[in-house]
């Protein structure tokens, strides 16, 4: 799986986050996250929320994930973690390895972070 031509925009009161996902079948898909403007800064301009978001995806799939951007340093520092305890699950899960173009030092210091799966 191929995470591409990640984009951040802004237009009106909105700011988007964009990236088109190409499956080893070819298949395409256009992704995004979008946030109103005053929260601008809550959003990474980096592919690191698109790792978040396809990783369980290529997981099921067994899809090596490229990702063509920056990702954070830590965050895949401490994706093999998030694979384990995806893993664990027993959904059908499998390790896969990954690949970013560039690793991007985190700047910013959060005391209070969530990051939350549905599963559906």
């Amino acid at each position: 799986m191929k995470v591409t031509e990640i984009n951040y925009s802004q237009r009106n009161s909105k700011v988007r986050l964009s990236t088109q996902i190409i499956l080893n079948s070819g298949k395409k898909h256009d992704i995004y996250f979008e946030i109103d403007k005053e929260f601008k800064d809550f959003i990474a301009k980096d592919a690191s929320p698109f790792l978040a978001a396809t990783l369980a995806l290529s997981m099921k799939k067994r899809e090596s994930l490229e990702i063509d951007g920056a990702v954070s340093k830590n965050l895949m520092t401490n994706t093999p973690k998030i694979m384990k305890i995806l893993k664990s699950w027993n959904v059908g899960l499998s390790p896969i390895s990954i690949q970013a173009k560039f690793l991007k030092k985190d700047l910013k210091k959060y005391g209070k972070i969530g990051c939350f799966f549905s599963g559906g």
